[in-house]
């Protein structure tokens, strides 16, 4: 996907992608943008706890498009910015691509705030 997020702080974090099953968000993958360091972060839930979270460490708010992939089901869950591959080891706990069936662009109920910026070229490929 391609997200342009404007320049300027955020006070909240603020929903990119949530994929989720059946709309519980208490299993469930988020990509949101940080609000305290402006940051692209990559979490993942599983029964009410966090599994997983990194953030990237390619700052985004400067107005220009970013490409995004993100991956997880496998040993590692990977997010690339702009190219640059950031990974952290999987937890077998998270459940896997195959069972969330719910995908909510730019809304999250874990997220603080609706995204302020833009979200096109959302692709979901199948391993």
């Amino acid at each position: 996907m391609r997200v342009i997020l404007p320049p300027g702080r955020r006070l909240l974090d603020q929903a990119v992608v949530n994929i989720n099953r059946a709309g519980d968000q208490n299993d469930s993958i988020d990509l949101f943008v940080n609000g305290q360091s402006a940051n692209f972060e990559f979490r993942g839930r599983s029964a009410s706890q966090t599994s997983w979270a990194f953030i990237h460490p390619l700052t985004a708010l400067d107005g220009i498009a970013h490409s995004l992939v993100a991956d997880w089901g496998g040993p590692t869950v990977d997010l690339s910015v702009d190219g640059v591959l950031a990974s952290h080891r999987a937890s077998t706990s998270t459940a896997p691509p195959a069972v969330l069936d719910r995908i909510d662009v730019g809304f999250s109920l874990h997220s603080s705030g609706y995204l302020q910026g833009l979200v096109a070229g959302l692709q979901i490929r199948s391993p």
